[in-house]
């Protein structure tokens, strides 16, 4: 996911790996603060298939700075990651969530003819999760506590709020 996040930030504009890790945390935190160490990995593989390209700088104090750039088109990189959807029996609703916060922050990089599936697809995912916590709670054999209750409520919530963000788009 950090992939799709990195290629947004430098379609903007080039950074260092701190200008990055900067940039991401302080407009995209709640979905994500990498550490360098989870970054420069990523950077590397992008460098490797040539999404992204490096170049040194010195400063004006002798101080070397790598920068990180686009190189070529990411756009049918992106989108393939992009509409990566992974089989809906083995993740986990709040592994999904994340997921789409994600691709919901990023959304504006993706080709516009794609929108619609992706918003057709994770509208589907969403019901999936829906109808699941539904049956739990109304299964008269679960025995939930109020504070499974609650939970589960609150994740019901949560769907519905993705579902409108999703519809809007």
């Amino acid at each position: 996911m950090l992939e799709l996040l990195i290629l947004y930030v430098l379609d903007k504009q080039d950074n260092t790996l701190y200008g990055l890790k900067k940039e991401i945390a302080a407009h995209y935190g709640e979905v994500s603060i990498p550490s360098h160490g989870a970054l420069f990995p990523v950077l590397k593989k992008l460098e490797k298939e040539e999404y992204v390209c490096v170049r040194k700088k010195l400063s004006g104090g002798g101080k070397r700075y790598t920068y990180y750039s686009i190189n070529k088109n990411p756009s049918e990189y992106f989108n393939n990651k992009f509409m990566n959807f992974n089989n809906a029996k083995s993740e986990t609703l709040e592994g999904f969530l994340l997921w789409l916060k994600f691709r919901l922050i990023t959304i504006d990089m993706l080709d516009k003819n794609l929108i619609d599936t992706f918003r057709e697809k994770s509208l589907l995912k969403l019901d999936f999760y829906k109808k699941n916590i539904l049956k739990k709670l109304d299964n008269e054999y679960l025995e939930l506590t109020e504070l499974q209750k609650g939970l589960a409520k609150q994740f019901l919530n949560e769907i519905d709020a993705f579902t409108d963000m999703l519809k809007r788009i």
